[in-house]
């Protein structure tokens, strides 16, 4: 931590070495703790607003419940800039207000709203922010997340597409998993939230890997289904950070009727056993955004009802982690493939039944010729099991 140096290099000309005595070293293996170590203190100093940092990202979020308040909020969020630009001079840490920009989530028109200052520097405001690899935008429909993913997966394909002449299906589709599809699902909790004619865009590069793969694949929706699931039972067995954790589903309760005549729908939710998510009443108010009833918040307990009735009572008994990867096959649909993939195969007794016997010489030898006949009519067998 101490006699460090450092020096640029660029087009093969090297600066002088020169001293700093702030931050911390980069590559080395205690330089997150101590990163964490000598930034904490930041969230002290900020006042009116909700800070979120990651590594060397930092942003602020102020909720404006109405128009009248846009000028007071954005007095406070300038008092807690100034408050971070103060410390940041304190503890030899700059913040470039340059690289600083600001989002408007609303759906009102953003006329004569102030802009933020930081250090003298008015603050710009963008239509769409970039956070940890998660793309928001001012309408926060995910719009543009979405079809950044999807963008992203075709000039994937276009290599794939150029290579698929010297690979085998097994290869591409290995390649499609590993790369493509793990690249379009990043943040995939998030764009869940996203109108259907975005996330059709995905869909439409899947098919497109099918065919080229000549095989199938889990359907997108239900993966997204089964990662909320996974992310449910995480916060049943309250696994997750303390902030993620406030958003833990609770379960409903059981519908008891009062006294005289019941309805159809009275009787069957009385006679419905199985275990069933409560809806957050306090976040579906009366002019809450439609994009939040797509969001996984507003899918939770329509995923949690499609997971079979035992593997919901076995999680309840013993813990969520026992039943999340069955609870995902049978979301994404991988539960089924196997099943009817294991249908399909033919089992050990009819493996010996139809076993290929060697055609023997007249003579009571093998040549090469009965070797070709044997090897082609095993080859004509082996196509017909598997087709």
């Amino acid at each position: 931590m101490s006699n460090r140096k450092l020096k640029v290099v660029a087009n093969g000309v090297a600066s002088e070495f020169k001293s700093y005595y702030a931050g911390v070293p980069q590559g080395g293996i205690w330089s997150p703790k101590l990163w964490n170590f000598h930034i904490r203190e930041l969230a002290f100093v900020v006042k009116f607003s909700k800070l979120f940092k990651y590594a060397d990202d930092s942003a602020l979020m102020k909720a404006i419940k109405n128009v009248l308040e846009r000028a007071k909020a954005v007095a406070e969020v300038d008092k807690d800039l100034q408050a971070i630009v103060d410390w940041g001079e304190k503890w030899k840490v700059q913040f470039e207000p340059k690289k600083t920009h600001a989002l408007l989530c609303t759906r009102k028109e953003r006329a004569g709203m102030k802009q933020p200052t930081m250090d003298g520097r008015k603050i710009k405001f963008v239509s769409d922010l970039k956070l940890v690899g998660l793309t928001i935008d001012s309408r926060l429909n995910w719009k543009k997340m979405a079809c950044s993913a999807a963008s992203k997966g075709r000039s994937m394909m276009g290599a794939m597409y150029r290579m698929k002449f010297m690979l085998k299906p097994s290869d591409l589709e290995v390649i499609y998993k590993s790369f493509v599809r793990s690249k379009m699902e990043f943040g995939s909790l998030e764009y869940i939230a996203a109108a259907p004619t975005h996330l059709a865009k995905l869909d439409r590069v899947q098919r497109a890997a099918e065919r080229m793969c000549g095989c199938t694949f889990e359907s997108l929706a239900g993966r997204r289904e089964a990662a909320v699931f996974s992310l449910i039972c995480k916060l049943l067995d309250k696994e997750c950070v303390e902030p993620l954790q406030a958003f833990c589903p609770k379960f409903a309760d059981k519908v008891v009727s009062e006294g005289g005549p019941k309805t159809r729908q009275q009787t069957t939710a009385e006679g419905d056993n199985s275990l069933k998510l409560g809806t957050k009443t306090d976040q579906l108010r009366s002019f809450s955004l439609q994009t939040y009833k797509h969001s996984w918040q507003g899918q939770a307990a329509q995923i949690f009802d499609k997971v079979p009735d035992e593997l919901k009572a076995k999680g309840a008994q013993s813990t969520w982690s026992k039943v999340k990867t069955a609870g995902k096959a049978s979301l994404n649909g991988s539960a089924e493939r196997k099943k009817k993939s294991a249908d399909l195969l033919p089992n050990k007794k009819e493996k010996l039944n139809n076993k290929v016997q060697l055609p023997l010489h007249p003579g009571g030898g093998v040549n090469v010729r009965y070797w070709i006949e044997y090897a082609s009519y095993w080859n004509t067998n082996k196509t017909l099991l598997l087709s």
